[in-house]
């Protein structure tokens, strides 16, 4: 993880921001930040298991 966090390529050029993120995308990142596996996130938000494999790079237990 240290080698990418000072990758050059991932860090935004100066007056450039990240793209606005919605509330449902926050709360999808802060599910996979807290370790769920995709069964635990579609739980949590209320989604088909395939939307959850398809959009969340969390953990998954398979």
């Amino acid at each position: 993880m240290e080698q990418f966090a000072h990758r050059q390529d991932l860090t935004p050029s100066a007056g450039q921001r990240p793209a606005a993120r919605t509330s449902r995308e926050l709360e999808t990142v802060k599910l996979v930040a807290l370790g769920l596996f995709h069964d635990e996130i579609v739980e949590h938000l209320v989604i088909s298991p395939l939307t959850a494999k398809t959009t969340s790079p969390g953990p998954s237990p398979n």
